[in-house]
C-alpha cells in the first residue's frame, strides 16, 4: 500500500460537537484547491495559525468523496486546539503513520480502544463497512464512565445496520447501575476476542494498555505478531 506523502495545509473548523465531557469532537476542511489526503488510521499534526507547536491527532473519519478534504478530529479538552472556534483556521501538517488496515482476505477483524484511541479505529471501522464482505467486526471500547464512550449511539447503530459488527463498550469505573462489561479492555480478550481465529487485530491507546494487550494476545495466546497491529495515544 502506497502512503500519501505529509504535506503543509491549512483547513477550516467548519463544526464541533461534544463528543465526551472531556473530549470535543471537530469537523474541519482543507483550504485551497488540494484537499487533504490520508489513508484511515493516519494521523495530523495539528496547530493554531502562526503556532509551531503541533499537536497529533489521529483522523476520526475515512474520507468521503463526495466531501473531499473533510475531516474529524477527537480533540481532548485543555490544549492549544480550545481557543479555535467555526470558522477559524488551523494549520495542518500530514497524513503521517502507518496505523491502517491490512487486507482481511475473508478474516475476522478485531478492534481495541481506550478512550481518543478510538479515533483512528473509528476510521478503520467505516472504511471496513464500506468494503462490504461477511467476516465477523469485533470492536472493544473503554473509557472510565459511561459519559466518556465516544460515539457510542453512532457505534450502536451500526450494529443495527451491520449484524456482522459487534459493539462493547467497557468501562473501568462504573456509575449509576451501569449493567455493561467493566474493568479493563485487557480482561475480555479471552471471552471476546480469542475465539476469532486468524483474526487482524488492532490495538489503539495508552501505552500500557497497548502494551498489556500484544502482551496477551501474542505471549500468553499465541496470536501470531504479524496479525496485531497497534497505535500510542
Amino acid at each position: 500500500m502506497t502512503l500519501p506523502e505529509p504535506r503543509q495545509v491549512r483547513a477550516e473548523l467548519v463544526a464541533q460537537a461534544t463528543l465526551s465531557p472531556r473530549v470535543r469532537g471537530l469537523v474541519l476542511a482543507t483550504l485551497g484547491p488540494k484537499p487533504l489526503e490520508w489513508v484511515p488510521g493516519q494521523y495530523v499534526e495539528v496547530a493554531p495559525v502562526g503556532d509551531e507547536r503541533r499537536t497529533p491527532f489521529s483522523i476520526a473519519s475515512m474520507p468521503d468523496p463526495a466531501r473531499p478534504g473533510l475531516f474529524e478530529l477527537a480533540v481532548l479538552r485543555g490544549g492549544a486546539l480550545d481557543d479555535v472556534v467555526v470558522g477559524g483556521a488551523v494549520d495542518v501538517l500530514g497524513p503521517k503513520g502507518s496505523f491502517v488496515r491490512r487486507d482481511p482476505a475473508g478474516h475476522p477483524e478485531v478492534f481495541i480502544a481506550t478512550g481518543t484511541g478510538l479515533a483512528p479505529i473509528r476510521a478503520l471501522l467505516q472504511q471496513a463497512l464500506e468494503a462490504g464482505g461477511s467476516a465477523p467486526l469485533l470492536l472493544l471500547s473503554g473509557a472510565r464512565t459511561e459519559p466518556e464512550l465516544l460515539w457510542r449511539a453512532e457505534l450502536e447503530m451500526l450494529c443495527k445496520a451491520h449484524p456482522r459488527l459487534r459493539y462493547e463498550p467497557i468501562v473501568s469505573q462504573p456509575q449509576n447501575g451501569w449493567s455493561g462489561r467493566t474493568g479493563r479492555v485487557q480482561a475480555h480478550l479471552a471471552e471476546l476476542v480469542f475465539p476469532l481465529t486468524g483474526a487482524n487485530i488492532y490495538v489503539c491507546g495508552v501505552g500500557e494498555m497497548v502494551v498489556e494487550c500484544v502482551d496477551q494476545l501474542v505471549t500468553e495466546h499465541g496470536v501470531p505478531g504479524d496479525r496485531v497491529f497497534t497505535e500510542k495515544h
